[in-house]
């Protein structure tokens, strides 16, 4: 039996205290633990960030709930391309009449985080940036797919230019046309660039949850600390003999 009187040897209780710090599991709240897919400089350990793409299937504008369009870029973001089986949230950057763009969105944000396409390139410095492109231009336009391939084209947004919906123009509203952005534009046309029958079939932009990269020790700190461990425990296994005899 332990006794529970007996106070634990500092040596022995530094190195527990130091392993424990790094192989104990530390997700934040809010945030998804998760590697970029491709390389995207500058980005540490604890920094957040978010993914965009433009999707490579298409649907028409006529459901009225916005869950049917998240679930189509959640579709499209599990089926092909970089994102396949890393369960990630994936919502539209997409309005219905009773739920806007910046609204439908604002669930996967915790922070004011980076925007990244696939590839690592930037869209925008932060979240807030997408819907400020009136004056400050995205610094990509949104034409990469889950699949890295380009897509200069129209896609469903029934969102204004502040990411507000339009009402009666936005997916699923009671009028014959529904906005639409222009991929190719990265001012506030890839937003809002002009109105289409809403039968017509166009992408979908999808946008993830907050992710975060996480802290990877250097494999040497792993190495030592686990010799270190293990070389304290023989010798505590040592002694216990020796004093057995």
């Amino acid at each position: 039996m332990f006794d529970t009187h007996r106070p634990m040897k500092p040596r022995l209780a530094a190195v527990l205290v130091l392993a424990g710090a790094i192989f104990a599991p530390g997700i934040p709240e809010a945030a998804h633990l998760l590697q970029p897919v491709k390389p995207i400089p500058g980005l540490q350990p604890g920094d957040r960030y978010h993914y965009v793409f433009v999707t490579v299937g298409v649907t028409p504008a006529t459901f009225v709930t916005i869950e049917d369009y998240n679930g189509f870029v959640d579709i499209q973001a599990d089926a092909t391309g970089l994102f396949q089986s890393l369960d990630i949230q994936w919502r539209a950057i997409a309005s219905t009449p009773e739920t806007s763009a910046q609204t439908n969105i604002s669930s996967l944000i915790a922070t004011d985080a980076p925007v990244f396409l696939p590839d690592g390139t930037m869209v925008a410095a932060a979240v807030s940036d997408l819907f400020d492109t009136e004056e400050n231009p995205l610094l990509s336009t949104i034409t990469m797919t889950q699949n890295e391939t380009l897509r200069a084209e129209m896609v469903w947004t029934g969102t204004g230019t502040h990411g507000e919906s339009l009402g009666p123009g936005a997916l699923g509203g009671t009028s014959s046309f529904t906005g639409i952005g222009h991929a190719q534009n990265p001012s506030a046309g890839w937003l809002l660039g002009s109105y289409r029958t809403k039968t017509e079939q166009f992408s979908l932009y999808a946008f993830s949850e907050e992710l975060e990269v996480p802290a990877v020790p250097a494999p040497a700190t792993v190495s030592l600390l686990t010799m270190g461990l293990l070389a304290l425990l023989r010798r505590r296994s040592s002694i216990r003999v020796k004093g057995s005899r």
